[in-house]
């Protein structure tokens, strides 16, 4: 799948944020990950631009991940 940053995604790097496509952030519980795609507005209004989606191969995959609460430290700002 390719992400609206023009990157094919892949499993463990990358995610979508309302942050700016290749900022960096490092989610506790999860590793570093680069922004390479966008959520939905509707969503990111919802989340006061707080969500941040990690991308999976499979949705069963996803599924198993589930909903979570976790702190995000950006550790590059793309501006």
């Amino acid at each position: 799948m390719i992400g609206s940053g023009g990157v094919e995604l892949i499993e463990g790097v990358h995610c979508a944020s309302p942050l700016p496509l290749g900022t960096i952030v490092e989610i506790s519980g999860v590793g570093i990950l680069e922004v390479q795609d966008r959520t939905s507005d509707w969503i990111a209004d919802k989340y006061n631009d707080r969500i941040i989606d990690v991308y999976f191969e499979d949705h069963q995959s996803a599924i198993e991940f589930g909903k979570r609460t976790a702190n995000v430290q950006k550790v590059v700002e793309v501006m």
